[in-house]
């Protein structure tokens, strides 16, 4: 996974390359003028849902599924030699 203030687009690119988990963080809460980090911003929070979800569905994310599932379905042995 990768950790650190994510923005829309970094979350795009991390589920178009395949990252299994991302960390937010203070980037889905509001922030008060003088810094302070107050309570989460919904609007923040379904923008990011929806840069996932757009990433998910595109050629570059649905591949990456792919791409995790044969790797899983290889390490847990569900593979044929014909596969």
């Amino acid at each position: 996974g990768l950790a650190g203030g994510m923005s829309a687009e970094n979350i795009a690119k991390a589920v178009e390359s395949g990252v299994d988990s991302v960390i937010v963080g203070v980037k889905l809460h509001y922030t008060h003028p003088d810094g302070r980090i107050g309570a989460l911003d919904p609007a923040r929070i379904r923008s990011l849902v929806e840069a996932r979800d757009r990433a998910s569905a595109s050629v570059l994310g649905r591949s990456a599924q792919l791409l995790a599932l044969l790797v899983y379905s290889e390490y847990e042995g569900l593979l044929s030699d014909a596969d």
